[in-house]
């Protein structure tokens, strides 16, 4: 069952058959260390590439990002973000997602927005993910004016708001003890199609 220790044998034996290894086969290993949220290995894979010299690309530099962020590494996740812009390398939405959702994980409210900001500047398309991890890590630090501005912003794109971005947003409100705030974004749910349940409702209650 461990897929990720099967990936670090074949490497071991390539290196011992002299099997040069090439970006796709770190590409390949870095991805399987973060689905096994091995995200030391990750690093490490991705250390080990640079050390022989092999071209990391946005494939290997995403999956890291992964990686250290399932593994609560918000830290390690945003610095090889930064590493990557100072090669001029390629940060797609892949990349920001994982970075925004690292910061998300670790708490870090003021990384995830700043992120966010730097995204739209990049002309990078923006998904309802990516507001949703931003507004999440919001509402974990019970700040409802920031999460509630993200809400407005959500409405000025193509994205469309979801169910958990309204009761993140809520929730939050909810912390601040905002229940009026709380009540009008219920009440505007229904304006914008979407539909609210059981946590919406405990929200909005909690708040009132």
């Amino acid at each position: 069952g461990s897929v990720w220790a099967e990936a670090v044998v074949l490497c071991s034996v390539a290196t011992e058959h002299k099997i040069e290894a090439d970006t796709i086969t770190f590409n390949a290993t870095t991805s399987v260390f973060g689905n096994g949220s091995a995200w030391r290995k990750a690093v490490q894979s991705f250390s080990v590439a640079a050390l022989c010299k092999v071209e990391t690309n946005t494939i290997t530099s995403s999956a890291t990002i992964s990686a250290c962020g399932r593994g609560s590494q918000w830290e390690d996740s945003v610095q090889l973000f930064s590493v990557m812009a100072q090669n001029a390398m390629e940060r797609n939405a892949t990349t920001f997602n994982a970075t925004i959702s690292a910061c998300e994980k670790g708490g870090e409210r003021d990384a995830a927005v700043k992120l966010l900001g730097v995204m739209a500047q990049s002309n990078v398309e923006l998904s309802n993910a990516t507001f949703n991890a931003a507004i999440n890590v919001c509402e974990k630090r019970g700040d409802w004016k920031t999460a509630l501005q993200l809400l407005s912003v959500v409405a000025q794109t193509k994205v469309k708001s979801d169910t958990i971005t309204f009761n993140s947003v809520i929730s939050a409100c909810e912390k601040a003890n905002k229940w009026q705030t709380a009540v009008l974004l219920f009440s505007s749910m229904a304006h914008c199609k979407v539909q609210w349940n059981t946590i919406t409702c405990s929200a909005v209650i909690r708040a009132c």
